[in-house]
């Protein structure tokens, strides 16, 4: 025998004398289980009946009828970011005179105190020369407070392009490394043998991540 009308596409719905006495069936229960001195059973089916009434607003009356409805708990989920990354280039150029064979360390980059470089290739090439030798390049970083030098193999002597009498090196490793925040990188290329001098340069390519 209750009264129903057609509304916005929603489907059948309660007539509005039929939604007022849902809505007062809502408050009364709501308040009812809200009071003090009501027994536990008693609140539990009172809230139950409250919400019963609520759902009953919101699907079968009018859009209005939805302020009615039991409040929401909004649960705010933590969120979670991926550490940003910044994509790095460095590089370093050094001069060994004739006589030198081991330039020592080669200060080539200083870590940010909130950063950690992770590095993913290195690349040795020497300027063309007029003698021959083999190189023995290296990297040394610091990670998880552990410093440790890293050896690249070059297996060959610096090669004469086309036979100009001229050499060089040039090689290009994929690596995977770390460096520390606050930390320092540092390269070095000895030499087999002097003879002339040589200019090297050594680059690494990368990113910079926040230190979490």
């Amino acid at each position: 025998g209750q009264a129903w009308k057609l509304s916005g596409g929603r489907g059948p719905q309660f007539a509005l004398p039929a939604c007022d006495r849902l809505r007062n069936h809502h408050q009364v229960y709501s308040n009812a289980g809200a009071m003090r001195g009501v027994s536990r059973p008693s609140k539990e089916n009172y809230m139950k009946n409250a919400s019963v009434a609520a759902f009953l607003l919101v699907a079968l009356c009018p859009t209005a009828d939805a302020a009615y409805s039991t409040p929401v708990r909004i649960v705010e989920q933590p969120v979670t970011t991926q550490a940003s990354k910044t994509p790095m280039n460095v590089d370093v150029q050094f001069v060994m005179s004739n006589a030198v064979i081991n330039p020592n360390n080669q200060l080539l980059y200083a870590v940010p105190a909130d950063k950690r470089f992770v590095i993913e290739s290195i690349s040795v090439w020497s300027f063309t020369t007029s003698c021959s030798f083999f190189l023995k390049p290296s990297i040394t970083t610091t990670a998880g407070g552990e410093t440790s030098e890293f050896r690249l193999p070059i297996p060959d002597r610096a090669f004469s392009p086309g036979g100009s009498g001229f050499y060089t090196h040039n090689s290009t490793w994929p690596i995977k490394l770390y460096a520390d925040p606050n930390s320092n990188i540092f390269v070095n290329a000895i030499r087999t043998d002097g003879g002339c001098s040589v200019t090297l340069r050594i680059s690494v390519s990368g990113y910079l991540e926040f230190d979490e």
